[in-house]
């Protein structure tokens, strides 16, 4: 089989970034009084129910701070609404697309202690998200930056927006290496106010069903599915597989577009396989999509886009020990390329992905989910607690050091 690794990319930047618990005392002064902290924090992005991405990261991580200081008030201002409302009691805006709807956001938005501005380019209105800085602008509070979208060949307008955002926040958090890298080496972000907290995630179920003998295996690809993943060459591959009893099952969840799911139904028909392809639309709630994490032998991440510095679901997948065949998006190759939690095969290369599938399954310590990756887990994800411990910190920071510029 071919292997596959980007080109190296040059960096100034080669070690690894965490949160420096000297921070604190760079930005405030000492006291013998207790440190302030943030009682009022407002998220903004992408919240909605039944989306996944940045609305689930939005939910779990304020699910996650709200764990250990249920007295901290933690609203949500929504983007994207399209003029919908959200009931849930924590939404306290849904922003729309006029001016009129980003400048009343920004002034609620300035009654909070802290702002974290999630950012990912559809999750604003806008031509490539530009809304936000609509919004920024008007912001009068501290500003923390998540960057959930960092591209590696941005086009003048995207460059434009990450500039401008990260210039104006006083603090940026990137979720990868791979983006840290690019946020310094690209957009010249200022090395002091970047940090690195990896994705958080959910523990697994307690019970995991561990492959057993004569049972199909189970090949998994998840998230918000649309025609950028490459679920079309992932099914091609699966049609490439040795028919029989034990042949792979191949599973999508996810919210999908119809039309879409019908063109992916049509294929794995065409090619003899509509029974080995299980499509399972819809948001899926984090203890079911636990329990199916937990329960597939693999996942398969055959995307089509080659600059993704950041995969939620790739965090996910080497966090819960299971084998990963992916294509070489950078994200991927930052944890796969040594080889010890996955494989990496080429773009648009179906028999080479049917191929690293078929040796995955067949070895049978890795299918079973037994993959040994010493470090592995904490390089692709973390605990929601350490995670929101760490948001905790370098929300504080930012808020301590505001405080102090204002006396």
């Amino acid at each position: 089989m071919a292997s596959v690794k980007n080109a190296p990319r040059p960096s100034y930047y080669k070690g690894r970034a965490t949160l420096d618990r000297r921070l604190a005392s760079m930005f405030s002064p000492r006291s013998v009084n207790a440190p302030a902290t943030v009682s009022r924090l407002c998220l903004v992005g992408s919240y909605a129910a039944a989306e996944a991405g940045v609305s689930t990261f939005i939910t779990d991580m304020r699910n996650a701070l709200l764990a250990d200081r249920a007295e901290t008030v933690v609203d949500v201002v929504r983007t994207g609404a399209h003029g919908e409302r959200d009931a849930r009691s924590e939404t306290v805006r849904s922003v729309g697309s006029s001016d009129e709807d980003s400048r009343s956001a920004a002034t609620l938005m300035n009654e909070y202690d802290v702002v974290v501005i999630h950012y990912a380019a559809d999750a604003y209105a806008d031509d490539e998200g530009g809304q936000v800085l609509d919004i920024l602008e008007r912001v009068t509070v501290p500003v923390v930056c998540v960057m959930h979208d960092v591209h590696l060949e941005p086009t003048a307008r995207q460059r434009f927006i990450i500039e401008m955002l990260t210039s104006s926040a006083d603090a940026v958090v990137a979720l990868t290496e791979t983006s840290r890298r690019a946020l310094l080496d690209d957009y010249h972000v200022e090395p002091r106010k970047l940090v690195v907290i990896r994705y958080g995630r959910l523990p697994a179920p307690t019970a995991h069903p561990a492959a057993a003998a004569g049972r199909t295996p189970t090949v998994l690809t998840w998230g918000r599915l649309y025609a950028g993943m490459g679920l079309e060459l992932g099914i091609d591959a699966m049609a490439r597989l040795d028919a029989g009893p034990l042949a792979p099952r191949y599973v999508l969840a996810g919210p999908i577009d119809d039309a879409y799911a019908q063109d992916l139904t049509r294929r794995a028909e065409a090619l003899g396989i509509a029974d080995r392809v299980e499509l399972l639309p819809g948001y899926m709630r984090p203890g079911r999509l636990a329990e199916m994490v937990s329960g597939a032998d693999m996942v398969l991440l055959p995307y089509t886009e080659n600059d993704r510095t950041s995969s939620a679901i790739l965090a996910e997948a080497v966090g819960a020990h299971k084998p990963v065949v992916s294509t070489p998006f950078p994200h991927a190759c930052e944890l796969l390329e040594d080889g010890r939690s996955g494989t990496l095969t080429p773009y648009a290369d179906v028999q080479a992905m049917a191929d690293a599938v078929g040796d995955l399954l067949a070895d049978a310590d890795r299918a079973h989910g037994d993959v040994v990756s010493d470090g592995l887990p904490e390089a692709g994800a973390q605990s929601w607690a350490d995670a929101a411990s760490q948001y905790r910190q370098l929300i504080n920071v930012v808020f301590r050091s505001s405080s102090t510029a204002s006396r």
